[in-house]
């Protein structure tokens, strides 16, 4: 007998909808079929399709900036999350530059996401490392955490993470299986003028820091090992990219993660009047980028929302570097 079955939903199955029944047992799915069998709980789902829960890979509820702290806290959010039909999602430690004080942000988190209404998980994030990155590993392991974001940009912050210490980071994805998180923008080409206002917000965060440095970095994982997962891939030209030169380790050991702004918007929306509202780190494309996301969506791994949300007020009537970025 199982446990649960869902009758006569429509099932997505191989590119397409087809209609039988599900059957689960302790808690996975371990049937389907269009035969009716034995099970202690039955919903008809006649014209209805089944969804599996969504997992959000990539979230930031109550992310303090100093000045500025996102809006979603851990219950409101995943409230709302769970309305959306997602069940699980994966938030961020603060950054940390050593294994006290990844410990530190881990308790500090854990005690926030306690108050989350849907499963969730967080990742590891380091900054400018000034410890002993093997230690950091240890660390994280022993926290029961498998992911570690870093950041080739941010610099000015403080959380820029180096070449030397990347090429680290990624031998020890290998020895101690982990997975290695990146946001990926070339510091170098990163514009930070201080009369930039939200429009300015592509010439200061290139289409070309992106594919620049994700290149790098697909090298650097060609040569060296690992495990990488690009976060928040913007631009259609940077999958391109990766794809005509990096397509022997694309989604086998470098993966890629978009997400639906970058679906949806482009950055003709960024001269709207309310344009500030649509200001996020990588920000929008062309058109054209676009239309390559969606012509090689196949490539992509896995879409996080980066739902990072702030107050209008908090956007509105400022410039570029006075504002927070990001969107809910």
């Amino acid at each position: 007998m199982y446990d649960y079955a869902i009758m006569n939903g429509k099932l997505y199955i191989n590119g397409h909808w087809e209609t039988h029944n599900l059957y689960i047992s302790e808690g996975k799915i371990a049937l389907i079929s269009d035969d009716f069998l034995d099970t202690a709980n039955v919903t008809d789902a006649d014209g209805l399709e089944v969804l599996p829960g969504i997992i959000d890979p990539h979230v930031h509820f109550e992310l303090d900036l100093g000045k500025y702290k996102s809006v979603d806290d851990f219950y409101h959010g995943t409230v709302a999350a769970a309305y959306g039909g997602v069940t699980s999602i994966v938030d961020f430690l603060d950054p940390a530059g050593n294994a006290d004080e990844l410990q530190k942000a881990f308790d500090k988190r854990m005690a926030l996401a306690k108050n989350s209404v849907v499963d969730f998980r967080l990742h590891a994030c380091i900054k400018n490392p000034s410890g002993d990155l093997e230690e950091f590993v240890k660390k994280m392991k022993s926290l029961d955490m498998h992911t570690l974001k870093l950041f080739t940009t941010y610099s000015n912050s403080g959380r820029r993470t180096y070449e030397k210490d990347i090429i680290k980071l990624l031998e020890l994805s290998e020895k101690y299986k982990f997975l290695l998180l990146a946001h990926i923008e070339n510091d170098e080409l990163i514009r930070l003028d201080k009369d930039f206002t939200y429009q300015d917000l592509p010439i200061s965060r290139s289409s070309e820091a992106e594919r620049s440095e994700a290149l790098k970095l697909a090298q650097l994982v060609r040569d060296h090992g690992g495990m990488l997962y690009m976060v928040h891939l913007s631009d259609g030209h940077t999958l391109e990219a990766l794809i005509e030169n990096y397509g022997d380790i694309l989604n086998r050991r470098f993966f890629v993660e978009s997400c639906p702004q970058y679906f949806t918007f482009t950055n003709d929306d960024l001269q709207r009047e309310d344009g500030y509202l649509y200001t996020f780190a990588p920000p929008l494309r062309s058109f054209v980028s676009r239309k390559l996301l969606f012509a090689n969506q196949k490539h992509i791994d896995t879409i996080g929302t980066d739902h990072c949300a702030f107050n209008v007020a908090d956007k509105k009537g400022k410039l570029l570097f006075e504002m927070p970025l990001g969107i809910g």
